[in-house]
């Protein structure tokens, strides 16, 4: 896994080998005085689309945890940004 911020913003990605993986992603390092909303990127190949990416949207603060399961020869990247 690889994380970058802008500001108030930060992107994390990973990508995954040949078998399917866990990682929960503590979000501690987000400014607790703040809201965010996080815009997950994942492969999926029954979404119907030319990518077969799912994006999934949620609210998270620096409390969360995200569970992410990624399948082998997978990625996922993160982009969390403050609710405006």
């Amino acid at each position: 896994m690889n994380s970058r911020r802008k500001g108030e913003e930060w992107f994390i990605g990973g990508i995954n080998g040949e078998q399917p993986e866990s990682f929960k992603i503590d979000l501690s390092f987000l400014n607790p005085a703040l809201k965010y909303t996080a815009s997950i990127y994942s492969d999926d190949p029954s979404v119907n689309t030319r990518t077969h990416e799912q994006i999934e949207r949620m609210e998270v603060d620096s409390k969360s945890i995200y569970n992410a399961n990624v399948n082998a020869n997978n990625g996922f990247a993160m982009h969390i940004k403050p609710v405006e």
